[in-house]
């Protein structure tokens, strides 16, 4: 399941310049004892989430203290700067190119071959599989059913984005998220009708624990592209773990009903809106940096939001 939704976007990279789908497969053929390990590994976890949430809180914790990695700070030299001016009354004003490095500086990506060809992988299925699904589905589906089957996944992931929203003090937007939680439920047939945004203009915003990371100071770690899901960072990968305690789907059953229903939830929503992604594809010098560029800038003013 190609994770698209966060730039609406997904890019193709060596597809393009080897002309055969076939190069693809055969360059992820090493990575896949790695990712038998990774399905066994989200298989255990899926099973036996109670007994793992306390390591799941150390290993949090953890990376809170250790955040020193991660975090993205000011160079000493702007430090000083600030108290220096500021001590003499005067307004610190950083300059454009110390912005600029210190954004470079901000996610690495040392993981970028293996990257790659992740990327590559996920392009792959997402036109000989994604793609041609979601067409047959919508094809099939009328919009109306396919608008109602997105509200019904929103409303039921309201766990996620409540408590992620109580953990960064936002309890307006809390208390938002509770209220269309009650009414989408009832006066909207167990979610299927946004009615508390159509009838009382109550929108709901995208919270998640990544953000909630970001919030407390975590930075983006280095930068990953995860195999079906797409672009993330360090940071986002955790928060990721975080939230599948707080999904109802992972309650449902194994990890096959996981990816099943949490697939079929993303066909759907691709279908009403399939984003810009071929646009980008063909606008881009390197497909894979400017999704990577995308999907962190996107992540950085969802934390600032």
């Amino acid at each position: 399941m190609v994770n698209l939704r966060a730039m609406d976007v997904y890019p193709e990279n060596k597809l393009m310049r080897t002309g055969s789908s076939s190069n693809v497969l055969t360059n992820f053929i090493p990575y896949k004892s790695s990712l038998n390990i990774l399905n066994k590994g989200v298989s255990f976890i899926m099973r036996d989430q109670k007994s793992l949430f306390p390591v799941f809180i150390l290993v949090s914790f953890f990376l809170l203290l250790t955040g020193v990695c991660f975090i993205n700070p000011l160079s000493a030299e702007t430090v000083d700067n600030a108290v220096i001016l500021a001590s003499s009354g005067e307004e610190y004003v950083e300059s454009d190119e110390s912005s600029e490095m210190e954004e470079e500086e901000s996610v690495s990506d040392p993981l970028e071959s293996m990257n790659r060809v992740i990327f590559d992988f996920n392009d792959f299925v997402y036109f000989k599989v994604i793609k041609p699904v979601s067409k047959g589905y919508s094809a099939v589906t009328p919009e109306g059913m396919r608008v109602s089957v997105r509200n019904f996944f929103h409303n039921i992931l309201f766990p996620i984005r409540f408590v992620n929203e109580i953990l960064q003090g936002k309890m307006k937007d809390a208390g938002i998220e509770l209220s269309r939680f009650g009414i989408n439920s009832t006066l909207g047939m167990a979610g299927l009708f946004d009615v508390a945004n159509y009838q009382f203009s109550l929108e709901s915003k995208d919270e998640d624990a990544g953000q909630t990371l970001g919030f407390y100071g975590i930075g983006n770690g280095v930068y990953i592209v995860l195999p079906l899901i797409g672009p993330s960072t360090a940071r986002d990968a955790i928060g990721k773990v975080g939230d599948s305690f707080l999904d109802p789907i992972s309650y449902v059953g194994g990890f096959g009903e996981y990816m099943a229903i949490h697939s079929y939830k993303y066909v759907n929503n691709h279908t009403i809106s399939p984003g810009d992604y071929e646009t980008l594809k063909q606008d881009a010098f390197d497909p894979y940096e400017a999704i990577r560029d995308a999907y962190l800038q996107h992540r950085e003013s969802l934390v600032k939001n």
